[in-house]
């Protein structure tokens, strides 16, 4: 059986964490872009859907990016998704993948912060929010 699969938005005003998120909850491609960049991303994506869905976090300009969306796929569905906890949960699930080295290793993970951005994990977790509270998979 195929997967399920939506596009996580964790939305911003200058830049925009996206990841393709399965219903198993693991994810496809992810990355952090300029909002100005998301119709090239929503296509790449959604190449192939007549009502693709996107879920979006319902914090900072989520509603510019509905716009775009929509403009670009009018048959698509939107969900928005109560962004409580994402970035949080994002720090966690960044390092679960990419553990610190080193000397790092012995410094408690509360007192650390990822090297870069992580809007991308973020999305992850707004898609994970999505299969866990918004469907009945």
């Amino acid at each position: 059986m195929e997967k399920r699969s939506i596009l996580a938005i964790d939305p911003g005003s200058h830049k925009v964490g996206y990841a393709v998120v399965y219903d198993d909850l693991s994810h496809g491609k992810m990355g952090i872009v300029a909002p100005d960049v998301l119709a090239t991303v929503f296509k790449e994506f959604f190449i192939n859907e007549e009502e693709p869905v996107m879920a979006i976090g319902d914090g900072t300009k989520s509603d510019n990016i509905c716009n775009i969306f929509l403009e670009n796929f009018p048959k698509g569905k939107i969900v928005k998704v109560n962004e409580k906890n994402t970035t949080f949960n994002a720090r966690k699930k960044y390092f679960q993948e990419n553990p610190p080295k080193w000397f790092w290793k012995f410094i408690p993970l509360s007192l650390q912060y990822p090297p870069r951005p992580i809007d991308d994990y973020a999305a992850w977790m707004i898609g994970e929010k999505y299969f866990n509270e918004y469907t009945n998979s």
